[in-house]
């Protein structure tokens, strides 16, 4: 069972003895307050499901109504918990002003109880707001053979808010699973591929109490606001549009004071036979995984890439991407400089000293260094801009056994570059199903994919000797002929920015093997000299526009 904690918060010191005594002989964690600011002070280091807030906090002032303003200040700060307001001597303005709805439609408070009643009705109205507003489903056997809670507080990342220490993280986890499942008797977790994003997918099979078995279904979790933002997405951008046979459907959102978590339905579909993209590719042959692919860019993206709002537009794409990959000049340069420093490092150098330029130590070859590039030339161009999935990685891409294809993780879905997904696919077979140390073979392969032309046929194969290489490489010519497809053009230059800004973001992703950072380097200075090659003066003119806009 979840321990339930509740803070009491009164400024006589009586009062607060009373409470304690009273909510500790029911069970309850009770911690209590004096004031306003130690309230707060107490908030910021603890989780609490219920708050019982004295509207009085200065007893000296018969007019003080603290407690209202601090019912509004603990909303803000954890709106999932529930709040009973104390008072002696309620008027029409307390209880007009604690039950108007919020911009949300939600009363800030759950209920009133009258100081001489509170031995009576205090803990009847705790038990309400702990079944009404909280809703933890304390009987629900949860089947976690495989570690998932304990995987899931390790990998979780917050970006907005103060990252829970890990073992109160665990236990928050657990309590967002007892809400997103309160009418369920069991549930059998299965955590599935897990990407760089900070959030954790899992797939859950649930027993109901009164109907037997359910539909297996997927929960992503993560840190609240970001989840907020993907069911924000999720109803604007994507509930009515997705094409495909199989259409996800968001079936529930429930919250904890840190994370956010949201149940996503494959109707009709046995438990254990949707797959990600990245199983599948690994398990079936090329054929099958270009079927998936063709199914993905032309059935479920369908509406997204051909809607009639996609248009043309001047598009600074070093902007775009760098906010979509959250890549900072200075980070890039700092992950730059560690990785040429490390003693793993045998294959780059700065050639001759001179910043503009790498050696490649395995082909003895110089190479525009990608970190000064970006760093010294604008990247933008005229292009078509309309709704993307924005993380088009292959975990967030399932696949059941008719070759269907479903989406999962809409939080950085909305308006962006026409070609972003397919980027973004073709990315993820590069750095992360591609697992070759071979440096040599991975710089010829890369040139072999930026002088074939994939317009007229994805089916162009080239033998580099390594079959997984081969694979990779018609299965990025299959990702390529679509994008073509896309925009209707011949000049895939901003195809090209997009791949450099994702190849950079590798060189700033902790924990990644070294082999996958210099592949992405190799990758990286190639499509700089590309855009160098085919682009000529054009960086320079950019510049000179840039500069004078700015000014």
């Amino acid at each position: 069972m979840i321990p339930k904690r509740i803070l009491a918060v009164d400024d006589v010191a009586d009062w607060r003895a009373m409470l304690t005594g009273l909510l500790s002989e029911e069970g309850y964690h009770v911690k209590t307050a004096g004031s306003s600011s130690e309230t707060l002070r107490l908030l910021a280091r603890e989780r609490f499901h219920v708050a019982v807030l004295d509207v009085r906090l200065d007893e000296t002032d018969e007019g003080n109504t603290e407690g209202l303003d601090l019912m509004h200040r603990v909303r803000a700060v954890d709106p999932t918990m529930a709040i009973i307001i104390l008072t002696g001597y309620p008027t029409l303005d307390m209880v007009t002003e604690a039950r108007r709805p919020d911009e949300t439609g939600v009363s800030p408070a759950f209920d009133f109880v009258e100081k001489d009643k509170i031995s009576w009705d205090l803990l009847p109205g705790i038990k309400r707001a702990l079944q009404s507003v909280v809703r933890i489903n304390d009987d629900l056997a949860i089947r976690d053979e495989e570690g998932f809670f304990s995987k899931a507080a390790r990998r979780l990342r917050f970006a907005e808010t103060r990252e829970p220490p890990n073992a109160d993280l665990r236990q928050e986890i657990e309590e967002l699973f007892r809400k997103l499942f309160f009418d369920c008797q069991e549930i059998d977790v299965h955590p599935v591929s897990q990407g760089y994003s900070g959030t954790a997918v899992v797939k859950v099979k649930p027993h109901y109490c009164d109907r037997g078995p359910g539909e297996a279904v997927i929960v992503k979790c993560g840190e609240r606001s970001a989840v907020e933002r993907e069911v924000n997405a999720y109803d604007t951008h994507v509930k009515g549009v997705v094409g495909g046979h199989r259409l996800p459907q968001k079936l529930d959102v429930a919250r904890t004071r840190s994370l956010g978590g949201i149940i996503y339905s494959f109707a009709g579909v046995p438990f254990g036979e949707v797959r990600d993209f990245a199983t599948l590719y690994q398990e079936e042959s090329l054929s099958e995984v270009e079927k998936v692919i063709e199914n993905l860019f032309r059935e479920t993206c369908f509406p997204w890439s051909r809607e009639e709002c996609s248009r043309k537009k001047f598009f600074y794409l070093t902007d775009h991407y760098r906010s979509l990959l959250g890549l900072e000049q200075t980070a890039l340069e700092r992950a730059f400089k560690e990785m040429l420093e490390s003693k793993q490092n045998t294959c780059f150098e700065l050639a001759d000293g001179i910043r503009e330029t790498i050696r490649f130590i395995d082909q003895d070859v110089s190479l525009p260094n990608p970190v000064w590039f970006v760093g010294k030339h604008p990247l933008f161009c005229p292009t078509h801009v309309c709704t993307v999935h924005g993380d088009l990685n292959g975990w967030n891409v399932l696949v059941d056994r008719h070759g269907d294809v479903w989406l999962i993780d809409f939080g950085k879905c909305g308006e962006g570059h026409i070609l972003q997904d397919f980027i973004a696919l073709e990315s993820f077979v590069k750095f992360s199903l591609v697992s070759t140390d071979n440096l040599s073979a991975l710089y010829e392969w890369e040139r072999g994919l930026l002088t074939c032309d994939f317009r007229a046929s994805p089916s162009l194969v080239n033998s580099f000797g390594i079959e997984e290489l081969d694979k990779a490489f018609a299965t990025i010519g299959k990702i390529r002929h679509l994008a073509h497809e896309a925009i209707g053009e011949h000049d895939m230059t901003e195809y090209y920015i997009g791949l450099l800004f994702h190849a950079l973001k590798m060189l700033t992703i902790l924990g990644l093997p070294s082999k996958t950072s210099e592949h992405a380097l190799i990758s990286a200075a190639l499509i700089c000299e590309r855009l160098g090659e085919t682009q000529g003066s054009e960086f320079s003119n950019a510049q000179e526009v840039s500069t004078d806009q700015s000014s």
